[in-house]
């Protein structure tokens, strides 16, 4: 056999180089996968870091304290509540929620690490138009965002919701008389409670 020869093609250079150049290809490839975790490595970072700034300069802080045995809050003056932490908040009835009447509040962000929303967390929070869902929330707790029913077709508080995928269990009421037109469950939720 020739050697100079592969088979699928003659070379005018002499010396098959298809062999060679496939090797190549591979070492490049790897380098390049490697350049990916890197460069994704590093955006986690930029976000984790950017996180940290929003939370310096997101305005003066109104109130801090805890709403689970591992998850503080931070309230900021422009209506921003930022919840961090890991695992699920408490559970409350209806009046001694942390946040129970808060009319402050306008948004609601929750930091990724957050796995449960308690009963009534955010019970009766009739401003709070937005809420920022972690990817790694999986249940919403009893009434977690519900408003008062003071009249017949009353509705307050959230505008709109987007139910994380892991998510697999919402409670009664969870978002009872807000202000949520639409709202789409993922296939993962196999617990829902009424209304």
């Amino acid at each position: 056999a020739d050697e100079s020869k592969c088979g699928y093609c003659k070379c005018i250079l002499g010396k098959c180089r298809v062999t060679e150049m496939l090797a190549e290809m591979a070492k490049t490839n790897a380098t390049l996968d490697e350049l990916q975790k890197r460069l994704d490595a590093m955006n986690s970072q930029i976000s984790e870091l950017q996180t940290k700034v929003d939370d310096l300069t997101a305005g003066e802080i109104l109130a801090t304290g805890q709403c689970g045995e591992n998850i503080y809050y931070v309230l900021y003056d422009n209506g921003k509540l930022l919840l961090r932490g890991t695992g699920a908040t408490y559970d409350y009835t209806s009046h001694d929620s942390v946040f129970y009447q808060n009319g402050q509040i306008k948004e609601i962000v929750l930091s990724n690490g957050i796995t449960g929303l308690g009963d009534r967390l955010f019970y009766h929070c009739a401003n709070a138009k937005t809420v920022s869902l972690p990817a790694t929330l999986t249940s919403i707790g009893d009434s977690a965002f519900a408003q008062e029913d003071a009249a017949i077709g009353y509705t307050a508080g959230l505008t709109s919701v987007t139910i994380p995928q892991a998510v697999t269990a919402i409670q009664s009421y969870a978002f009872y008389h807000t202000a949520i037109a639409e709202v789409t469950v993922p296939a993962s939720v196999k617990t829902w409670g009424k209304y």
